[in-house]
C-alpha cells in the first residue's frame, strides 16, 4: 500500500510523517508545541497543535503542523477557524508557506497548503492563499491520491499546482458532458476525444430531430436540479440529517429500483422535484412519495414548478399523472450518480483567497455555462461563436466586483479612501472607517443596484453577493443593522412582523444574502436555462446558510424567494418602444397608480408560495392587461402595446425586448457589470442591424454585440454609476469601434483597463477588463493594469480626444507613450494619407477559385496577381509562388477595382493582414488581391514613393503603430495617420537613395546594413535623441557619441 493511501486509510501523525519523509527529502521531523500562540479558550476545539517538522523547497521554507479536533471533523465544520490558526502560525513563524493537517479520531482530515504572500525585502506579509483537500475514508478521495500523491514538491508552484482545482474541474466538465450528450445523442469533441453518442432520452410526442433544443433544455434543467439535489445531501443538521437523504440519491437505490424493474425518474426523481421540494408537508398527502420525504423541506422559488417542456402531467383535480411516454432510462443515472460519488462536493464556494479542492456550486456556473453553449441546435457546431459566451474565472469577476463596488461607493459615500474601502472587500480585513462613515458605506450598500446585462449562469450576481457579504461581515459583525434595515424596507405592519420573525431565527449571513438578493442583484440574459441556473444558484447560496432545526417545522428552512423579476430572460439590446402619447392617455413610467401595482405586487410575489403565489400572478397579468388597454387608447394598437402585452416572467420564453423599470421597477443601475457577447456584424440578421444602427451610436459599420452592450449599459446606468465589463481588447485600437470609445472618452471617467499576459477564454480573442464612471472630468488618468495586480502605465484620457479615432494606446508603457505624443503632436509632422491613396486590392468571392486563378497566362485578360503574403519586407516573393499566379481580371470578379491602381508605374504593395508594418515598390504592374493594400502618390506630390517605403519599412513607425494599434490586420486609417516629416530634404535623399539600393541589393548582410543606415537617418529626421532611439529599438549598437556624429556621405 503506498503512503498516500495509509494516511486514508489509517490516519495518524506517524503515517503522516512516513508520507512526508517520502514526499519531502528535504523534510525533517520535529515536535514542537504552539499552544502559547493562542488563547486557552481555542482546546476546547482543538486537543492539540503541533508543529511536527519543516522543510526547505527550492529557496522557500515550509513548515508542518498537525493539529487534532475534540469533535468529529466534516467538510464544513471548523473550516473559517482553521484558516485563522494557519494565518497566526504564519505570521509569527515568517515562513514562505505551510501544511496544515487537521483531524479528528474517525479517521477524517483536512489537508491545507497555506501560501504567505509577502511584499518587499522586510517580508511583510500582504495576504494568504490556502487550497484545501478534505479527505474522508468512506469517499474514494481520487484526486487527492492522484494529484497530492503524484506531486514531487521540487518548489512551492508544483504544490500549489497539486493541490489547483482546475485539473478536477475540467475532468468534472468532461464526465457531466458525456452525461449530457449521453441523453440528447450527437457527435462532440469531450477532451481530446471526438465521440458519439445515441439519444437516450424521450419526450412524449416530441421527436428529437425536430425539438433538439426542447431536449437540450429539458437534459441541462435536469442536470441542473439533479446536481442541486446533491448539494443538499451537504447541508446537514447538527444531528447530521440532511436536508436530502442519501438513499434518494444514490446508484445503489437505482440499482435496486431498475432491479423491480421501476424507472428511477418517475418513481424518486420526479417526485423529488415537484412534489416533495415544491409541496409543503400538508399538501404531499395525495401522493404515494418514497420513504423519508418529511425529511425534505419545502423550497419554493420556482426551482422546482413544473414548466411545460418539463412534461409533468396532471389530472382535471390538479394531481400527477405519470408521463409513462417520458423515458430516461435507469442506466443513464445509475453511470450518472456513479461519477458524482467518485467526487468531494462542499456547499462553500471556493474564494480566490480559500479554495478546496472539490466541486463547489461555482462548478455549477462553469458546467452550465458551457453546456448552454456547447451546441447549436441548428448548424450542431459549437455555439460559443453564436452566443458569444464564455465564462469568466472567478479571480477575474472578484477584481471586476470589488473594483466597481469600490467607485460606487467612492461617490456614494464622499471618500477617497480607495485603500480602506478595498481592505472591506478582501477576506481576512478590516473595517478601518469610524462609525459615522461605516453608517453611510451600510446605507449604501443597502441601497445599490446590479445589473448583469448578460448574466449567463449567474457568476457575477453570485460575485457581487459575496462581495457585499465580505464587507457586511466586517462593517455590521452581527448583522443586526442590516436585520433592522430588512424590517424597514417593509411597508406593511404585518409582514414586517413576519419578516422579524423569520429573520430572528437565522443566520447572520442568510440574513445578509436575503437582503442582497432581494433588494440588490439583477441579471437578464436571452436564454431561458440561463435565467434558470443563476436563479438556482442564488437558491444555494441561500440554502447553505439557513439554520436547520430537525424538530421545527419545515426543519426550521425558509421559503426560498421568488426571483422572477430578478433574473429575466430577454434580450437586453432591444429596448421597449417609446411612447407614442396621446392627449389624456396612459403615461407609462411615471408615478401612476397602475406602475405603484406593478411594484407591490413584485414585493409580495417574492417571498409568496401556494395560493398566495397563484393569486399574485393573476393580479400581475389583470394589471399587464389594463396597462396594454391604456396604451391601445393612448395611440392604437401600437408596437409598444404589444410589447407590454407579450412579456410573461412566469413563463420559460425569452422576451424579444428588455426594459429595467417595467421588469424590475428600476428604472437606472448603480453598477452595471458582466462579460457581454463577443458576436461580429457577419452574425446578426439585416433587420437587427438596422434596429441597432437606429438605436446606438455605436450601432454604425462592422460592430460588434459587445459594442452595443457597452452603450446600453452605459443607458441604463444613473449619474455616477459604475460599469465593469470583459471584452475584447481590440475595443481600444479597431477603427471600427470609434463610436463607442468617443462615447466612453467624452462621457464617462474611464478608471481602470485591466491587461492579461494569457488569454483568459480558451479559443476566444485577447480580453481586457474596462471600469468606469458615468460622469465627465477633464482631469481623470487612466489606470492600466496587467494581470490584476501589477501597474502597467497610466494614460490621460483628454489626450484621447487627440489621437486618431480616440484610439486607446492602453498597451503602450508610460515612456513610450511620451515619445508617440512628441512626435505624433508635432506641428512640423503632416500625415501619411496627404501624399498616398491606399486601396484595398481585387475582392473575386463569388466564383469558383479555378475559374479565377491559373499558373499560367490562359488568355488576354489573366494578370500577374499576388496577394498578400507574397510581399516582404523591399522585396516581392512572386517567382517562388507556387499557385493562383495569373488572375482573370474581368469585371465578373465581386469588386476588380480601378485597372489604374495596378498599372501606374510603380506603387506600393503592403500585406493587409500582419502584426508590423512593411511593404516593397511594384515596377511591374501586379494586379494585388484584397489581402494587400495598394499605395500610389496622389496628384502633385513631388516626393518619391521610395522614400514613403522606408518611413513603411522604419523601426520608428512600427514602433509608432505598435503602441498605438494591435491585432492581426493593418487598416487603411492607421495608415493615413502616420507621421510624416520631409522639412530636411538633404536627409530625405539620403534616404531615398540608400533605399533605392536597397531596393536592388541581393547581399543578405548588405541588406541588413542598408536597413540599419536608413534607421539612422530617419530617427534623424524626427529629430530622436540617443535615449529616444533606446526606447525603440534597445539593442540600438551605436553609442551616444556614435549616433549624435553619425553621417553618411
Amino acid at each position: 500500500m503506498s503512503k498516500i493511501n495509509t494516511i486514508i486509510e489509517d490516519f495518524s501523525t506517524t503515517n503522516l510523517i512516513a508520507f512526508l519523509r517520502t514526499a519531502i527529502p528535504s523534510f525533517k521531523p520535529d515536535d514542537d508545541e504552539l499552544d502559547h500562540l493562542f488563547q486557552e479558550d481555542i482546546f476546547d476545539k482543538y486537543e492539540s497543535i503541533v508543529k511536527i517538522g519543516e522543510a526547505k523547497i527550492d529557496k522557500d521554507d515550509l513548515i508542518v503542523i498537525a493539529s487534532k479536533t475534540n469533535e468529529p471533523l466534516t467538510e464544513r465544520t471548523g473550516k473559517k477557524n482553521q484558516y485563522e490558526i494557519a494565518k497566526t502560525i504564519l505570521k509569527h513563524e515568517v515562513k514562505d508557506a505551510s501544511l496544515f493537517i487537521f483531524y479528528d479520531d474517525e479517521g477524517n482530515f483536512r489537508f491545507s497548503f497555506v501560501k504567505a504572500n509577502y511584499l518587499g525585502t522586510k517580508r511583510d506579509f500582504t495576504d494568504f492563499k490556502r487550497y484545501t483537500y478534505f479527505v474522508t475514508p468512506s469517499q474514494t478521495n481520487k484526486t487527492f491520491i492522484k494529484q497530492v500523491g503524484g506531486c514531487n514538491f521540487n518548489s512551492l508552484d508544483e504544490i500549489i499546482q497539486a493541490f489547483s482545482v482546475e485539473p478536477l474541474n475540467k475532468q468534472f466538465y468532461q464526465d457531466i458532458a458525456k452525461s449530457f450528450y449521453g441523453l440528447i445523442g450527437g457527435k462532440v469533441k469531450i477532451g481530446s476525444r471526438n465521440e458519439e453518442f445515441d439519444t437516450s432520452l424521450k419526450l412524449p410526442s416530441t421527436p428529437v430531430e425536430t425539438n433538439r433544443k426542447i431536449y437540450q433544455e429539458f437534459a441541462v434543467r435536469l442536470i441542473g436540479r439533479t446536481i442541486f439535489c446533491w448539494f443538499l445531501k451537504s447541508k446537514k443538521s447538527e444531528n447530521s440529517i440532511p436536508l436530502v437523504p442519501e438513499s434518494w440519491l444514490s446508484s445503489k437505490t437505482v440499482v435496486e429500483i431498475n432491479n423491480e424493474q421501476h424507472n428511477y425518474y418517475h418513481s424518486v426523481l420526479e417526485k423529488l422535484f415537484f412534489l416533495v421540494l415544491n409541496k409543503k408537508q400538508k399538501d404531499r398527502k395525495d401522493y404515494e412519495l418514497p420513504n423519508e420525504h418529511e425529511l425534505i423541506p419545502f423550497l419554493n422559488g420556482g426551482l422546482f414548478e413544473a414548466q411545460t417542456d418539463d412534461f409533468f402531467r396532471t389530472n382535471n383535480k390538479g394531481i400527477h399523472q405519470i408521463a409513462f411516454d417520458l423515458n430516461i432510462p435507469n442506466q443513464w443515472f445509475i453511470e450518472l450518480f456513479e461519477v458524482l460519488e467518485q467526487y468531494n462536493f462542499t456547499i462553500d464556494e471556493n474564494s480566490i483567497y480559500d479554495a478546496e479542492v472539490s466541486i463547489d456550486p461555482e462548478m455549477l456556473g462553469t458546467i452550465f455555462e458551457n453546456l448552454l453553449a456547447e451546441i447549436d441546435p441548428d448548424t450542431e457546431k459549437s455555439a460559443r461563436k453564436a452566443t458569444g459566451s464564455f465564462y469568466t474565472p472567478r479571480e477575474i469577476v472578484d477584481y471586476m466586483v470589488e473594483q466597481s463596488l469600490v467607485q460606487y461607493l467612492k461617490t456614494k459615500v464622499d471618500t477617497q479612501n480607495e485603500e480602506q474601502l478595498l481592505e472591506l472587500f478582501k477576506e481576512g480585513g478590516e473595517n478601518k472607517f469610524d462609525t459615522n462613515e461605516t453608517n453611510k458605506i451600510l446605507e449604501a450598500l443597502s441601497e445599490v443596484k446590479i445589473l448583469d446585462p448578460a448574466c449567463g449562469s449567474g457568476a457575477f450576481p453570485m460575485g457581487a453577493l459575496h462581495k457585499i457579504i465580505n464587507a457586511l461581515q466586517k462593517l455590521d459583525p452581527d448583522a443586526t443593522w442590516w436585520k433592522e434595515k430588512q424590517i424597514e424596507n417593509v411597508p406593511n405592519a404585518l409582514a414586517k412582523q413576519m419578516l422579524k420573525e423569520k429573520l430572528d431565527g437565522e443566520s447572520a449571513d442568510y440574513v445578509r444574502k436575503l437582503g442582497v438578493i432581494q433588494n440588490s442583484i439583477y441579471g437578464v440574459d436571452i436564454q431561458p436555462i440561463a435565467s434558470e441556473i443563476s436563479k438556482l444558484r442564488s437558491f444555494l447560496s441561500l440554502v447553505i446558510d439557513e439554520t436547520i432545526i430537525d424538530d421545527a417545522e419545515n426543519r426550521g428552512i425558509q421559503a426560498l424567494p421568488n426571483l422572477e423579476f430578478k433574473f429575466v430572460t430577454a434580450n437586453t439590446l432591444i429596448g421597449l418602444e417609446e411612447k407614442q402619447q396621446a392627449q389624456g392617455a396612459f403615461d407609462f413610467g411615471q408615478t401612476d397608480e397602475l406602475q405603484d401595482q406593478l411594484k407591490t405586487i413584485r414585493n409580495q410575489y417574492l417571498q409568496a408560495y401556494g395560493d398566495e403565489k397563484v393569486k399574485l400572478k393573476r393580479d400581475f397579468e389583470e394589471v399587464q392587461n389594463e396597462i396594454f388597454k391604456q396604451e391601445i387608447a393612448g395611440g392604437g394598437q401600437n408596437k409598444r402595446a404589444l410589447q407590454l402585452a407579450s412579456w410573461n416572467p412566469f413563463g420559460n420564453e425569452s422576451n424579444t425586448w428588455f426594459d429595467p423599470y417595467w421588469m424590475y421597477g428600476v428604472e437606472k443601475f448603480d453598477i452595471v457589470i458582466g462579460n457581454p457577447p463577443y458576436v461580429s456584424v457577419k452574425s446578426i440578421s439585416k433587420e437587427l442591424k438596422q434596429y441597432f444602427a437606429q438605436k446606438y451610436l455605436s450601432g454604425k459599420g462592422r460592430l460588434n454585440l459587445y459594442t452595443l452592450f457597452i452603450e446600453r449599459g452605459f443607458n441604463i446606468l444613473r449619474e455616477k454609476g459604475v460599469l465593469g465589463y470583459i471584452v475584447p481588447d481590440n475595443l481600444y485600437s479597431n477603427i471600427e469601434y470609434r463610436f463607442t470609445r468617443k462615447l466612453l472618452t467624452e462621457n464617462t471617467v474611464l478608471h481602470k483597463v485591466c491587461l492579461f499576459s494569457k488569454r483568459v477564454f480558451e479559443a476566444a480573442v485577447d480580453t481586457a477588463v474596462i471600469i468606469f464612471s458615468k460622469t465627465i472630468s477633464t482631469e481623470n488618468i487612466i489606470n492600466v493594469s496587467i494581470d490584476i495586480k501589477k501597474d502597467y502605465s497610466s494614460i490621460i484620457q483628454e489626450k484621447i480626444k487627440k489621437y486618431p479615432y480616440y484610439i486607446m494606446p492602453i498597451k503602450a508603457r508610460n515612456e513610450n507613450l511620451n515619445l508617440v505624443n512628441k512626435i505624433l503632436f508635432n506641428p512640423k509632422n503632416s500625415k501619411l494619407g496627404e501624399y498616398l491613396e491606399i486601396q484595398q486590392g481585387i475582392i473575386y468571392s463569388g466564383q469558383p477559385k479555378e475559374k479565377v486563378f491559373s499558373n499560367n497566362i490562359l488568355n488576354k485578360t489573366y494578370k500577374k496577381c499576388l496577394d498578400g503574403r507574397d510581399v516582404l519586407k523591399y522585396k516581392i516573393n512572386w517567382n517562388e509562388k507556387l499557385e493562383n499566379k495569373y488572375i482573370a481580371y474581368t469585371n465578373k470578379l465581386h469588386r476588380p477595382r480601378e485597372e489604374r491602381l495596378f498599372l501606374n508605374e510603380k506603387k506600393i504593395l503592403m500585406p493587409r493582414r500582419a502584426t508590423e508594418l512593411y511593404g516593397c515598390i511594384d515596377y511591374e504592374q501586379f494586379y494585388a488581391l484584397n489581402t494587400a493594400y495598394i499605395l500610389l502618390l496622389k496628384d502633385k506630390v513631388s516626393v518619391e514613393l521610395e522614400l514613403f517605403l522606408s518611413l513603411i519599412n522604419s523601426k520608428l513607425h512600427n514602433f509608432i503603430y505598435k503602441q498605438l494599434y494591435f491585432g492581426w490586420q493593418i487598416t487603411i486609417p492607421a495608415l493615413e495617420n502616420l507621421p510624416i516629416r520631409l522639412d530636411n530634404k538633404e536627409l530625405c535623399n539620403k534616404i531615398t537613395k540608400l533605399v533605392n539600393e536597397r531596393l536592388s541589393c541581393v547581399n543578405t548582410q548588405v541588406s541588413k546594413d542598408l536597413e540599419f543606415q536608413i534607421d539612422i537617418l530617419i530617427f534623424k529626421l524626427y529629430n530622436l535623441t540617443h535615449e529616444e532611439v533606446k526606447l525603440i529599438d534597445p539593442t540600438f549598437p551605436l553609442s551616444q557619441d556614435e549616433y549624435d556624429n553619425y553621417k553618411i556621405d
